[in-house]
């Protein structure tokens, strides 16, 4: 008879203690914002928003840390070559390995493409524009969102890890201590 009380009683207990694990994860997740579900609703002419057509404008665009949205309307070459070229210099752009086959990227260089140190940047294409040549580098951020671009042109064949692609270290995306990013095409 005692020990069916102490059952009852250990599942009374269970049961209350269920009760509030699922109250305190409610509550706990009320004023959390699900950054996927994230609309941009922001007028075109906010200060926060900036249209860039050229490869200069999205680095300053970059710069500017009142801009959280930037949108991309051409595509844009960023490699290191082709940045010098156009005369641009930026800390956000850094020389990546160099190619040794691939005639393209040996006349366009590889950069670095350095993003630190934000919260809350969205960078989209409405027309699916490209970013060629840049390894994207996002450290130290969080609530970061590439949607609609895409990612080309930073191969080259690498013979001695037979198409592992290592020796050049080339990543589209490097994250590091980061949180809460999003690449969706």
């Amino acid at each position: 008879m005692k020990i069916k009380k102490i059952v009852k009683i250990l599942l009374l207990i269970a049961i209350v203690f269920i009760i509030f694990w699922i109250w305190l994860s409610i509550e706990l997740n009320k004023n959390k914002i699900d950054f996927s579900e994230v609309e941009i609703d922001i007028k075109k002419t906010d200060d926060n928003f900036c249209i860039v057509e050229n490869e200069e404008e999205f680095i300053r665009a970059l710069e500017n840390k009142k801009i959280q949205i930037i949108e991309i309307i051409n595509d844009l070459d960023l490699g290191y070559n082709t940045i010098k070229s156009l005369g641009i210099s930026s800390p956000f752009i850094t020389k990546h390995n160099e190619a040794l086959t691939h005639p393209v990227l040996i006349g366009t260089g590889v950069s670095k493409l350095n993003i630190d140190n934000r919260d809350g940047l969205i960078i989209y294409s409405s027309s699916g524009s490209k970013i060629l040549h840049a390894n994207i580098i996002i450290s130290n951020s969080e609530n970061i969102k590439f949607e609609n671009i895409f990612f080309d042109e930073l191969w080259e064949w690498d013979e001695e890890t037979k198409a592992e692609y290592d020796r050049n270290d080339w990543d589209f995306f490097t994250i590091k201590n980061s949180k809460n990013i999003q690449i969706k095409n």
